[in-house]
């Protein structure tokens, strides 16, 4: 094999890119490097298995958005270390390291400091050797109080006060109760939280959140200087104690550009581009919302839009090889990919207000590495029937092949799901299964194809596509099932499955889905990846010469995907092609348009990857298929002008969308020895590898 390392003149395996180059092993001066776009975000499953986008993410461009950042302190003397700082009225005294009260009636403790209005301080004080009356904290002068709570029992106490106005006043308070207030304070720190953020009326901080009380006009809380007109971004936020009623909403400015509106608990994320020139953040609650707002962030995205994909689908553990993915354009039209809680999406038999499953966010780790994946059970009522999740909101397109797809992994005691179409042409509809307990297919729809995928650490992803007649608001049912074929189980409370992620797609052709394609709120489009041709006169023989190519389909979809040594047209060219309507590898070399061998050889799956050599020489011609000569043929001229290779015929028809583990070109015609070797060593893939390191490439 090292022979005939040294042997290639291009060498492109999946080891190293850059924005907008796919980097070949061999050469390493640029020449054997091809150009690529795409022009769009996309997702790969990278090598530790997990789902991630190609877009490069700024850090957060929020303050304090967890709400704990604490300012500096704002009293002195506050461990009472002294007898200074402090103001004392009628019955207090600084003694022992304590502020000490003896019936202390309607007299204060106290010392000259400025609040700020409507921002929001941290009080801690440590009340201790307690005998009668009551005591407060209060903020004071400037024309008004802002008053703690009144305690009257030893222990340390922590208040988060909004102060009401520009106070000039921190002090204590004995109450006149008992005649007066006798005990001890120590300890006394009062520091601003939430600092960064501009508060409402109606709004304080406190315990690492930002909370509202219901009240009589829409204010919210805000932080200046976070947007940037034109650019995309990313908006996370947490609402927790929602009461029920109101909203919160989301604004660029006072107003300018709403993001979002959420009227219910959990984990909030949208995404954006600023259409305005207002760079305010403005999380703004409606006179009836009562509730809290925590874990703020806003990340910058800039899409890295011609980044390669090195890809390892189907994962199957660590030290998994990867490979090139070139797919299709691709929309998905399931608007809300992971937000069930979104649009026409419910949970039910027939109707929303007849649920026989329960669904729960945030229960465990999904393929992309987040505690994302929403958990389906049955509800338990001890009856036999069906257990289903609806989904709604996807467009089918009329005389389109349309693919539905999730991410599923075994949760409960069911071994089973099934996916099922309803409301379509009478040809669509039907019911396909899964076993997601070993990762193979059930029975599947007459009016169905169907795939199930191993995405590691027990996660599948499944898919059916139909063909419909019509447009029609798609229907789509995730179902839990006990057995192939079952459609009914007993729901006591045993059945079960977590999923994430639906995917809609629509084409005219192709029959199956493609990666992940997030969205939040609206369609999202993945343009196709394409990887311009590569190569010289240098690097490419005419005269004589091998391709050779590791290589896997995406589908058995009945297109033909090529793979081209060219003059930059297709009058001379070497191809090597899969013919997916037959499951057929072909093989074609042209001379001066003049066909010269044209072979094609039928394999079990071109999904399966195959080691694929066409040698090229006058009057010598054969190809090679995983270790056997197919076919040869000892009459023919070779073609002329070779001086690209490009991942399609030659031209930009038929491009090749697949898996590509290596492509290799030769110079010489290889010998039937080392066409053998080429086309079954086992340990090629890693060889080649092996040389990529050599040539200091970071393997990804």
């Amino acid at each position: 094999m090292s022979n005939l390392l040294e042997k290639a003149s291009i060498l492109l395996t999946p080891t190293a890119y850059d924005d907008g180059k796919i980097l070949s092993v061999k050469p390493i001066d640029g020449s054997g490097d091809f150009d690529f776009t795409r022009n769009s975000d996309a997702t790969r499953v990278n090598s530790a298995g997990l789902i991630e986008s190609l877009q490069t993410l700024s850090s957060n461009l929020v303050s304090n958005g967890d709400f704990s950042q604490e300012g500096s302190e704002l009293l002195t003397n506050g461990d009472f270390a002294t007898d200074s700082d402090w103001t004392l009225g009628t019955g207090w005294s600084i003694s022992g390291n304590k502020g000490v009260a003896v019936l202390a009636n309607n007299t204060f403790l106290q010392q000259n400091q400025t609040t700020i209005t409507n921002k929001t301080y941290k009080v801690v004080y440590t009340l201790s050797d307690y005998e009668n009356g009551s005591v407060r904290f209060q903020f004071s002068g400037g024309g008004g109080n802002t008053i703690g709570a009144t305690v009257s029992a030893n222990g340390t106490y922590t208040e988060y006060i909004k102060s009401t106005l520009n106070h000039t006043i921190c002090r204590f308070k004995g109450t006149s109760s008992e005649g007066g207030f006798t005990g001890s304070i120590d300890n006394v720190s009062v520091k601003e939280v939430g600092q960064d953020w501009i508060l409402g009326t109606d709004w304080s901080i406190g315990n690492n959140k930002a909370t509202k009380v219901a009240g009589s006009a829409n204010n919210g809380i805000e932080q200046p200087n976070i947007f940037t007109n034109g650019k995309k971004y990313k908006l996370n936020f947490t609402v927790s104690d929602y009461g029920g009623s109101g909203y919160i909403a989301a604004y660029i400015g006072q107003g300018s550009q709403l993001i979002a509106s959420v009227s219910s608990s959990g984990d909030k994320e949208f995404i954006f581009t600023s259409t305005t020139n207002s760079n305010k953040l403005l999380l703004n609650g409606n006179s009836n919302f009562n509730g809290s707002v925590s874990n703020v962030s806003v990340i910058e995205i800039t899409d890295d839009t011609n980044l390669p994909r090195i890809d390892y689908s189907p994962y199957s553990g660590a030290g998994t090889c990867g490979h090139w993915l070139f797919e299709p354009q691709s929309t998905q039209t399931a608007t809300h990919s992971n937000d069930f809680t979104q649009g026409d999406i419910f949970v039910s038999s027939s109707y929303p207000t007849v649920q026989d499953t329960i669904l729960t966010s945030q229960q465990t780790t999904s393929p992309d590495g987040t505690n994302n994946a929403w958990k389906l059970v049955d509800n338990n009522d001890g009856l036999t029937g069906q257990a289903r999740f609806n989904y709604f909101s996807t467009t089918v397109i009329a005389n389109n092949y349309n693919t539905i797809s999730y991410f599923v992994k075994k949760q409960g005691s069911n071994n089973f799901v099934y996916l099922s179409t309803g409301g379509f042409d009478a040809g669509a509809n039907g019911v396909s299964w899964f076993d997601i307990q070993n990762g193979t297919l059930g029975d599947v729809s007459a009016n169905h194809t169907a795939n199930i995928e191993n995405y590691g650490n027990g996660w599948y992803r499944i898919s059916i596509t139909n063909q419909t007649v019509t447009d029609i608001q798609g229907a789509f049912s995730l179902r839990l099932a006990t057995s192939n074929g079952s459609s009914n189980i007993l729901r006591d409370g045993t059945n079960g499955v977590y999923f994430f992620g639906v995917q809609a797609e629509s084409d005219a052709s192709r029959q199956f889905m493609t990666s992940y394609i997030p969205t939040n709120g609206s369609t999202v489009t993945r343009l196709a990846d394409a990887a311009n041709g590569a190569g010289s006169s240098d690097l490419i023989n005419s005269t004589e010469g091998v391709l050779y190519a590791e290589i896997a389909s995406l589908s058995n979809d009945g297109t033909n995907r090529s793979i081209a040594l060219s003059d930059g047209g297709t009058s001379d060219r070497v191809n090597l092609l899969f013919d997916t309507s037959n499951n057929a590898i072909r093989s074609l070399v042209v001379s001066g348009s003049s066909t010269q061998f044209d072979q094609e050889y039928v394999v079990s799956s071109t999904t399966n990857y195959h080691k694929i050599a066409v040698k090229y020489k006058a009057n010598d011609f054969a190809l090679w298929i995983d270790g056997v000569e197919r076919f040869t043929d000892t009459s023919g001229s070779a073609p002329i002008g070779l001086n690209e290779l490009s991942f399609n015929v030659g031209s930009a028809a038929f491009p090749f969308y697949g898996k590509t583990k290596c492509v290799a070109v030769f110079k010489e015609a290889l010998t039937d020895t080392e066409l053998e070797c080429l086309t079954t060593d086992e340990t090629s893939f890693s060889s080649f590898n092996a040389l990529a390191l050599a040539n200091n490439y970071t393997i990804i």
